[in-house]
């Protein structure tokens, strides 16, 4: 239990955050407006992560699964501002 405790406790907010900066990156338009709203969304997610890990089977399960889905998030922002970038 403990093992998942600290997946959780590592890499469950930083998959949060690459989640939502992918849907924020997403977003039409550029209005600053929405800022707030993803800051309020993050808790739920977290949440929402965190309280998912009991159903792996095996300890290291929460491992894989968490840091392939955090690689992959931050992945995806890096690959969505480079080609929002290089278009302008």
């Amino acid at each position: 239990m403990w093992n998942k405790t600290l997946a959780g406790i590592l890499l469950a907010l930083p998959l949060t955050v690459a989640s939502i900066g992918v849907v924020a990156l997403l977003w039409p338009g550029t209005d600053n407006r929405w800022v707030l709203s993803w800051l309020l969304l993050a808790f739920p997610l977290w949440v929402m992560v965190l309280s998912l890990l009991p159903l792996h089977k095996r300890k290291r399960d929460s491992w894989y699964w968490l840091g392939g889905l955090t690689l992959g998030g931050f992945a995806l922002v890096h690959l969505i501002k480079f080609f929002a970038g290089s278009g302008t």
